[in-house]
This record gives structure tokens, C-alpha cells and sequence, in this order.
């Protein structure tokens, strides 16, 4: 079975890639790893070429941003399946990487939740072959194809067997999460047992346990809780 690893970028998402990519140094060269740059066009060429010789890279014109990253995979690769992050996921401990590749191949592993949310998840490509990848216009199209695009994937996948890595992780939990500043912008990071998920605090990034969209009274109450972590 071909496996591999995933991250999505776009042109101006360098610094984020950089801090992905640097954190997976620990399964450098067990797994092969693709970085899928959107609007390759306007990416940083030299970071590109620097990179280029420890990652695979799939250069995409377009930015139909995480599906059309799946999309390119599909095209580009011939892997069996792949564990697919955004380029804002820094992996503290690459164990749950190997060990899901390791002792369950041919299962759809999600991370955080059951319906794949950020796309964080490992993928089958015998399944995404059934599936029509819509063509998202903006990152609000992309957030909203999210869930839509999970459920019929699991769909396709019903009867088989999948896993939640790390279902203990959420947006609330005021224990661990804290607002990040880092590459001059504000996010909070959302801190799992294996890697930390850094996101921006609006409606479109944000839903609650079933899936649908936070309401913005919501959103307003949990800033004030985590603003009050960082300054009690």
C-alpha cells in the first residue's frame, strides 16, 4: 500500500508551510510528503527550490484551495491513501501518523472529529476516486464544502471501518487552547494531543460539535474566554 502525507499551501502561505513541513522532520523519509501550492504562480520561487529537495512538490494555477489540492493528488500521485494538513498544523508528535499508516491501513482515520473538519484526516483514494471534487470560488465556498464534501465521502466509505485519532480536542477547552500571535497574525491555537491546529476566530472557520457553523454570540463569548487565558 502507497502511502504518503499531504500539505496544502497557497503562494502566501509560506511561513505557515515552513513551520508544517519543519515539524514532520521526525518522519522524514518514511513516508513520502507532498507540499500543493495553490496559485503556484505567484509563490516564493527560491523557498520552492529550497524545499524542493526534501518534498515532493504539486504546483497548482488555480486555488480551489484544499479540494483542489485533493484534486491534484489524485491527478499527480499514485498513493493508496494520505493524511492531508492545512499548511496552519504544526504536529507536535508524529506517532499517530505512523501508527494509523502502520496498523491501520486501508482505514479512514479522522483527527479531531467525525466529519473531517479543516480536511484534517486520513484520506482513501480509492473513495475520493468515486466522489465529484467541487470547485470552491472563496474560502467561505471551501469552509461550507467541508462538511458537505465529508458526508459523502463517508458515504462512499459506509461499512468500513474508520477511527478518530484524538477525539478529546475542541475549541473549548479552556485548559490547553490560548490565542496565538505568530508570522503577525492573531489565531487561536486549538492544541490537541499530537499537533496544534492555529486558526482565525471567524464564523467560517468555526462549528460547534454537530458540525454546523457557530453563531456569532457564540464566537463573541468564547474570544472573551480565551482572551482571559492569556490575560487572567
Amino acid at each position: 500500500m502507497k502511502q504518503g502525507i499531504v500539505v496544502c499551501t497557497w503562494s502566501g502561505g509560506q511561513p505557515w508551510a515552513h513551520l508544517c513541513i519543519e515539524s514532520l522532520i521526525p518522519i522524514y523519509g518514511k513516508y513520502p510528503i507532498y507540499v500543493a501550492i495553490n496559485d503556484i504562480d505567484n509563490a516564493d520561487n527560491v523557498w520552492i527550490n529550497a524545499i524542493s529537495k526534501y518534498v515532493n512538490i504539486i504546483g497548482i494555477r488555480s486555488d480551489y484551495r484544499e479540494l483542489g489540492v485533493i484534486r491534484s493528488i489524485l491527478k499527480n500521485t499514485d498513493l493508496d491513501e494520505f493524511w492531508f494538513f492545512q499548511d496552519s498544523v504544526e504536529i507536535t508528535d508524529t506517532f499517530f501518523i505512523g501508527d494509523t499508516f502502520e496498523n491501520h491501513p486501508g482505514e479512514t482515520a479522522t483527527y479531531m472529529n467525525n466529519y473531517m473538519q479543516f480536511y484534517l484526516g486520513k484520506w482513501k483514494t480509492n473513495i475520493l476516486k468515486e466522489l465529484d471534487i467541487p470547485e470552491p470560488k472563496d474560502k467561505m465556498e471551501a469552509v461550507k464544502y467541508e462538511l458537505d464534501f465529508a458526508n459523502k465521502y463517508f458515504a462512499a466509505d459506509a461499512g468500513n471501518k474508520s477511527i478518530i485519532v484524538d477525539p478529546s480536542m475542541r475549541y473549548d477547552d479552556k485548559r490547553t487552547n490560548y490565542m496565538d500571535t505568530l508570522f503577525e497574525e492573531d489565531r487561536l491555537a486549538v492544541v490537541g494531543k499530537f499537533l496544534i491546529k492555529r486558526i482565525s476566530i471567524v464564523k467560517e472557520n468555526m462549528r460547534d460539535d454537530s458540525g454546523e457553523f457557530m453563531s456569532d454570540e457564540d464566537i463573541e463569548e468564547w474570544k472573551k474566554i480565551w482572551r482571559k487565558m492569556i490575560n487572567p
